[in-house]
């Protein structure tokens, strides 16, 4: 159980934020209130998402010290692969502002660093939920020859998103077939002799056991933003050391989670309604779910019907 020091000490943190946003101050003495939308994307901001790009990543796997990379060591050219290699939407969680100029994915930032000539790219997966395996000679043709195999996978969280809300995971594990495709690139680079450097983006848990067993490195990082890519290199090739740490605890496995569903509950959506009225005493068929909430994960339990008073109120609806 969590000491009664521990709960006031994480209050105190959301207070203590929510009294610098000015949330308990009258509108009019906020000066968040009177920012106009020239702020949105300015440089100084621009400047501000390049360097959080590179900080917030988080070094899980570093074998043999295989990082950082000299990518000037050689002229061997480099592979980009995995469905979020090249996906601009893998840079925004939910939820997330868009830059209007500014879009960084991995694969821009390797052409930027050794040049478009150096650089191999092939998605391996049509998008992160990576239903078949139609993609994977594609890109496991590309390793021979190679100085790194980058793989940049996980979840999306904008877009066709598998992890944004109303579109929660059912496991912890790579989307699809993406562990699949780890696997053959592991084969094809060890036979070339180049490192498997595993970068996972998501929002919410991703545990990938064979990566921490069979990659060279892995790194997290998270949905990092506009310079997303940019960030990446900044610490693939050491100008940017990762000292970050992980928001939370990624188990191996869902069998690592205790079943707290007798203490969660959550009430999940209101069905259809049995009346034409939005107000009045009706009969409404509900989807009442007992579940666990741990990094977006829902586990369902039951299912129950209320009788009662439906109102609908500013807040939505409002069931008595």
């Amino acid at each position: 159980m969590l000491s009664e020091s521990i709960l006031d000490r994480a209050l105190i943190r959301v207070l203590t934020a929510h009294m610098h946003l000015g949330f308990f101050d009258p509108p009019a003495v906020v000066s968040y209130k009177r920012l106009t939308p020239d702020v949105i994307d300015a440089p100084a901001h621009r400047l501000l998402a390049r360097w959080a790009a590179s900080r917030v990543i988080v070094l899980l796997q570093n074998r043999m010290s295989i990082l950082p990379l000299n990518f000037n060591s050689s002229d061997r050219p480099i592979l980009m692969v995995g469905p979020n290699a090249d996906n601009v939407h893998a840079l925004w969680g939910d939820y997330a502002g868009k830059s209007a100029a500014v879009n960084v994915t991995a694969r821009m930032a390797a052409v930027g660093e050794v040049g478009a000539a150096r650089v191999r790219y092939a998605p391996g997966c049509l998008n992160t939920k990576c239903a078949n395996t139609s993609g994977f000679s594609a890109a496991t043709n590309l390793v021979n020859g190679v100085g790194a195999v980058i793989a940049v996978m996980g979840t999306q969280g904008n877009g066709d998103a598998d992890e944004i809300e109303g579109h929660d995971r059912l496991n912890i594990t790579l989307p699809g077939l993406q562990e699949d495709l780890l696997e053959q690139l592991r084969v094809a680079a060890s036979a070339t002799n180049a490192p498997l450097i595993v970068v996972l983006m998501s929002g919410g848990a991703v545990s990938s056991p064979w990566a921490d067993t069979h990659a060279d490195a892995v790194l997290w990082a998270g949905f990092n933003g506009e310079f997303s890519g940019t960030g990446l290199f900044d610490v693939l090739s050491g100008r940017v050391n990762p000292g970050a740490r992980l928001p939370y605890t990624v188990p191996a496995s869902l069998a690592q989670i205790p079943d707290i569903s007798e203490c969660v509950h959550f009430f999940h959506k209101v069905g259809k309604l049995l009346t034409e009225s939005w107000k009045g005493t009706t009969t409404v068929q509900t989807n009442w779910v007992s579940v666990v909430r741990i990094g977006g994960l829902r586990q369902n339990r039951h299912h129950c019907t209320h009788s009662g008073t439906v109102s609908r109120t500013h807040r939505g609806i409002t069931l008595t």
